[in-house]
């Protein structure tokens, strides 16, 4: 077997959760386009069971905390929920390179908010604190950026109240707040203003 074959199918086996279960139930169809002897698929389904198992358990647990220390707020809020999404959404999309990190918290987080069907326990302004999160993010990303966002509330006291203890509403002053980042490796500014007049 030609090492990049392996190294590829190595790859998949740690990240990707279907391919893994699919090769454990049947090591030859699950590798049939690699072109592997039976002997190879089943060696290959003996790591999935065994030590492939256990490292991705890792990788992916570590990947998990890269992603909720991006989106802090939105984790508190939906807790273990945040987590059970996580693992729907792991196998779908693999990151790669520089700043893949970033990259994997952006499509987690539209993920979350588009595809993710199973009802959450969360109160109804759960969106507005994840759809907060994301220009940070976003603006990582891009040399120049600029996003400027209306809120009918006071978004910031909510969103340093999630997590704390009371019943937190979606109250207060109107916002308009600006995400923007002038120059490539600049710094990403993120500034709160309270307009006095606020359309209706």
């Amino acid at each position: 077997m030609e090492l990049e074959t392996t190294q590829t199918l190595l790859a998949r086996l740690y990240t990707d959760q279907a391919f893994r279960e699919a090769l454990i139930e049947d090591p030859h169809l699950a590798t049939k386009q690699y072109g592997l002897s039976e002997e190879e698929a089943s060696q290959f389904a003996d790591i999935a069971s065994g030590p492939g198992q256990s490292f991705a358990q890792a990788l992916l647990r570590k990947r998990f905390g890269q992603i909720a220390s991006k989106l802090p707020a939105t984790r508190r809020i939906l807790g273990r929920q945040f987590w059970e999404a996580f693992t729907k959404f792991a196998g779908s999309y693999n990151p790669k390179g520089i700043g893949r990190h970033l990259y994997d918290a952006i499509a987690f987080s539209a993920f979350l908010a588009n595809d993710y069907h199973k009802p959450l326990e969360a109160p109804e302004w759960w969106k507005l604190i994840l759809e907060y999160e994301r220009p940070g993010l976003l603006a990582g990303t891009w040399p120049v950026y600029f996003k400027l966002r209306f809120y009918r509330h006071d978004i910031l006291s909510l969103y340093s109240a999630v997590g704390t203890d009371g019943d937190h509403k979606y109250t207060g002053r109107p916002q308009l707040v600006v995400w923007c980042r002038f120059s490539p490796g600049g710094k990403v500014w993120h500034r709160h203003f309270f307009p006095r007049y606020w359309p209706d």
